[in-house]
């Protein structure tokens, strides 16, 4: 009898891993477009079904609740499956709203910071909140935050190079320095690119994301006043509605008034672009199939990259 129970128990299994596996088939996929994970759950235990070893009753919970097989296909894990992009982007929105889901991240090193040489974190482009709730929206689409290196988002340290570059020489347009003055912004840059191109090759993404050039501005300036750095209101509910905002409006124009997530003032042209491609491109998580691959600004070259962070 007791062989008879799992064996019955072992068929079960399979025969619910074979129904998703079917259903896999009719999904959409891609980066970011469906919520796979119940389709893995059942490759799991398919898995341990052929090695001999049965699924643990943990597991069949999370799929089925019952022995009726179709009530284990209307199971929410199996339906949420078949969602469209947009319904799964209302949901991430009414979980976040909802406070389902909480957004949690602690503050992380700025390129203001770092390129001045003090723990402040300076005024910002887009908020903290804005890239916690940007990071957790790939992972609830079940997106791989990796695939965002070396674009806009999170830039090569040779990419950021080049950009500290064109900070540098715009803010010398209007501020006249000295040969001695330009050798300091110089070690400036080495002492930024050292700890950026450390979370680089680490692949720590947020971690890029929160120190490059336009997730902070007045980098060149090392001051500003308290206004610009005034809190305005951030939270993940409006971060949220912010980049649904953002989403709707075409390249080159501007951004909604009563955003609340994104803030340039006195920043540079340069910052201000910076910035805006920043947002503008986190926004994208809400499209269909995103594409997050459009290079960064011009490249250096490897081996003044070698010098600098030697």
């Amino acid at each position: 009898m007791y062989e008879h129970k799992e064996k019955s128990k072992e068929n079960k299994s399979r025969a619910i891993a074979n129904s998703v596996a079917q259903r896999k088939n009719s999904m959409k996929q891609g980066f970011g477009l469906v919520d796979n994970r119940p389709v893995l759950l059942m490759q799991q235990l398919s898995m341990r079904n052929a090695g001999g070893k049965g699924p643990s009753q943990m597991e069949l919970g999370q799929v089925m609740n019952s022995e009726n097989m179709d009530q284990a296909a209307e199971h929410p894990i199996i339906q949420r499956a078949k969602k469209t992009n947009e319904e799964i982007n209302d949901d991430f929105m009414e979980e976040i709203k909802s406070k389902t889901i909480k957004i949690k991240g602690s503050r992380k090193a700025t390129g203001f910071g770092k390129y001045n040489g003090v723990k402040k974190q300076g005024p910002h482009g887009p908020s903290h909140v804005a890239n916690n709730v940007f990071a957790e929206m790939v992972k609830y689409k079940n997106g791989d935050l990796n695939k965002i290196l070396r674009t806009k988002l999170a830039p090569s340290p040779a990419q950021v190079n080049a950009q500290i570059k064109k900070l540098q020489e715009e803010y010398w347009k209007t501020n006249p320095v000295t040969s001695g003055e330009k050798i300091i912004h110089r070690g400036k840059r080495k002492s930024f690119l050292k700890p950026y191109k450390r979370k680089f090759d680490k692949g720590d993404v947020h971690g890029v994301m929160e120190m490059k050039p336009g997730q902070t501005t007045h980098m060149m300036s090392g001051s500003y006043t308290k206004a610009e750095i005034a809190g305005k209101g951030e939270r993940a509910t409006n971060a949220t509605d912010d980049l649904y905002a953002v989403s709707k409006v075409a390249k080159g124009d501007d951004f909604p008034d009563g955003i609340k997530n994104f803030d340039i003032e006195g920043a540079t042209a340069f910052e201000a672009k910076l910035g805006k491609d920043q947002f503008r491109n986190m926004s994208k998580v809400l499209e269909e199939d995103p594409d997050y691959s459009d290079a960064s600004e011009d490249s250096d070259n490897d081996s003044v990259m070698d010098e600098l962070t030697s």
